[in-house]
This record gives structure tokens, sequence and C-alpha cells, in this order.
């Protein structure tokens, strides 16, 4: 690939990337498995739960379909790792090697990112949607469900951003495991993966809104599981574009500041 230009390297390591991913059968088993699989824990878990009146004033139902939402969406891509990549790029020097050949690495990652994404899609879709219609309950209306879907697609580029941001703090730190660790379990805490969002008073909504985390989980699903107006949900996807765009700029201006101390100090 030597000889490719940019754009070109990227197309073609993305029909690289998108063989790879169905090239390991066992791989592709574990990801139709491990979808539903996830999905029976978490329907005993909260059914015990509500049985045992340890959760109350909330539908049993709305909470297991906002569950079977958290699992589609947080197996779309393996986040963590790519933070964990990219910081052992920057510390074994193997950055320079992209840039050196004019390739943008943070188009490298956007090329993985999409199509390991939409390969995913692919195998869990015929899986989740009919779990979802079978076992599910959504609410929302057309015009709602358009925008919780365009919200779902624009918070799954918002924790892509986030992610990268994070795994290019490696410039600035001597190690980060520490620091990955702990925004894994803050992002999950904060988007609504571990528990909704709307079982937490409301002050604590109310600040996770003035973040970017709520617009990558909690938003999207709550407009399709519990009335929401439909104003309101357009209202999300253009403040998750905002966030979008400044965190792209802030990517830029970090990336940029991190290889000027990366050359300078040579690795």
């Amino acid at each position: 690939m030597g000889n490719l230009t940019p754009i070109r390297f990227i197309v073609a390591f993305m029909l690289l990337s998108w063989r790879d991913t169905f090239a390991y059968k066992a791989d592709v088993f574990v990801k139709l498995v491990g979808y539903p699989s996830r999905i029976v824990m978490a329907y005993f878990l909260w059914q015990t739960l509500f049985e045992h009146g340890i959760i109350r004033g909330i539908n049993f139902k709305e909470v297991f379909t906002y569950y079977l939402l958290v699992f589609f969406l947080t197996q779309i891509f393996p986040f963590a790792r790519m933070g964990r990549s990219i910081r052992e790029e920057i510390y074994n020097g193997n950055l320079s090697t992209y840039l050196a050949r004019g390739y943008p690495h943070a188009g490298i990652w956007l090329a993985r990112f999409f199509t390991t994404s939409v390969s995913y899609l692919l195998l869990i879709l015929p899986v989740a949607v009919p779990l979802i219609l079978l076992f599910g309950s959504i609410k929302a209306n057309l015009l709602t469900f358009l925008a919780s879907v365009i919200l779902m697609l624009i918070g799954t580029l918002i924790r892509g951003q986030l992610w990268y941001l994070i795994g290019i703090s490696s410039f600035f730190t001597e190690e980060n495991m520490g620091t990955i660790r702990l925004f894994d379990l803050s992002e999950r805490l904060l988007a609504g993966a571990i528990l909704p969002l709307f079982l937490f008073p409301e002050w604590v909504i109310s600040l996770t809104h003035a973040l970017p985390f709520a617009y990558t989980l909690y938003a999207p699903i709550d407009f399709l599981v519990r009335d929401q107006p439909t104003t309101q949900a357009w209202m999300a996807v253009c403040i998750a574009t905002g966030w979008s765009i400044a965190l792209a700029l802030l990517t830029r201006m970090v990336f940029h500041a991190g290889w000027k101390r990366f050359t300078a100090h040579g690795t």
C-alpha cells in the first residue's frame, strides 16, 4: 500500500478490516451468542428486583427495553480497546509510521470504527430487532423514532471521539492505564449504561445533560422507551451534533500539540 494516497489507503484499509471481521468464525459466533445471553441475564436480574419490590414507580418493560438497546449499542465497537491500542502506538513509536507516509491517524481509526460497526450491525440486527419487537416496548412516534436513530449514530460517534481523546492523552502522560479505567467507569455511569439515568434524582440527570455522555446512550434510548416530546428529541440531536463538532476540533488541537511533543522528544 506504499504508493496509495491517504484516501485510497483508508478505503483499502476499510475493505481489509471488513474481510478480517468475518474471517474469524469463532469471533462471529461469540458475537451472535453473546448479545442474547446478556439479555437473558439482564431479564432475570431486573425481574428479581421488581418482584421483591426493590424497584418501584417505573414499568418493568421500559427498563428491559432500555437494556435491550443499551447492550446493543455498548457492544457496537471496542472503544476501551481503541484507547489502549492508541496508547501502545504512541508509547511504541508506531504512530510515526502512519504520519511518515502521510496517512491520517484519526482517519485510519475512523475507517476501523466504521467497518467494525457496520459488520456488527449486520450480525446483530437480525437478532436484536426480533427481541425488541417481541419483548420490548417502543413508545416513540415516527418523528421521535427517527430523531432517536440519528441520535444513536451521533452518540456512537461521540463515544469514539471521547475514547480517541483518551488514547492520544498518552502524548502527555507517562502511563495512562489508570485514566482509561477511570474514564471507562465514569462514561458507563454518566451515559446510563450501568443504570438508567431516570432512576437518579433530577439534579443528576441535569448534570449529565450538561456533558456529552448522556447523548451517547441514555438520551436516544429514553426517547424510544418513554413518552417524550418530539421537539426535545430533535433538540437533543442538535446538541449532540454541537458536541461532536466541538470534540472534533478539540481532538485536532490535542493531536497536533501531542505530535509536536512526540517529535521533540523522539521515540
